[in-house]
């Protein structure tokens, strides 16, 4: 039980830091797909006329 006892807390201390970096990546991938919606739109308006 001391052995399970040590390995959560590195394992709650792990989760956050990964869990950072996933958001963060998401944040970047939504970035990067609403950059490209918008970019898609401006070239729609562009080409419409």
């Amino acid at each position: 039980m001391s052995y399970a006892k040590r390995r959560t807390p590195q394992r709650r201390r792990v989760g956050p830091k990964r869990r950072r970096k996933r958001r963060s990546l998401g944040l970047i991938i939504m970035f990067l797909i609403v950059t490209s919606i918008v970019a898609s739109i401006i070239i729609i308006a562009f080409s419409i006329p």
